[in-house]
């Protein structure tokens, strides 16, 4: 019984810091996103979209 306490608090633990770490990754990650009309090698950015799918954002270039 204790054992499977102690799993289930270690793997909890392990999921909430994966899901810190990755909220932590994606407010980096908007803040280095071109803006529409910005021109990156080349290629001009058209529009910007939410994708909830992956909690993330489209460039549309």
């Amino acid at each position: 019984m204790k054992k499977g306490l102690a799993l289930l608090l270690a793997l909890l633990l392990a999921l909430l810091s994966i899901t810190s770490l990755a909220e932590g990754a994606m407010e980096t990650e908007a803040a280095t996103l071109p803006a529409v009309g910005d021109v990156v090698h080349g290629f001009e950015v058209l529009e910007l979209r939410d994708f909830p799918l992956i909690r993330g954002t489209v460039v549309h270039f």
